[in-house]
């Protein structure tokens, strides 16, 4: 990653998927901006799991080029909404 620049990640356990993710991930992707200057979050997730694919969309991401043919990968800043 290059500077100025986070890759995040979640895992929540079926049992507590009650939009903690989205919740949890605010805070983070704010903190990420305000307390240390980052301008581009990052997020890869496997491509089958929509539920993740919804909270980067739900947080401001939008899709971008993925590394691995078998990942999606989604990145901030792009929407003025955001955060």
């Amino acid at each position: 990653m290059h500077a100025g620049s986070a890759t995040i990640g979640y895992i929540v356990f079926p049992d507590h998927w009650r939009g903690y993710a989205v919740e949890a991930m605010t805070a983070v992707c704010a903190h990420l901006r305000e307390a240390h200057a980052i301008r581009r979050i990052v997020a890869d997730m496997d491509r089958r799991n929509e539920a993740s694919v919804a909270v980067a969309r739900r947080l401001g991401l939008v899709e971008v080029a993925a590394a691995n043919a078998d990942d999606r990968a989604f990145a901030w800043p792009l929407r003025a909404s955001a955060g």
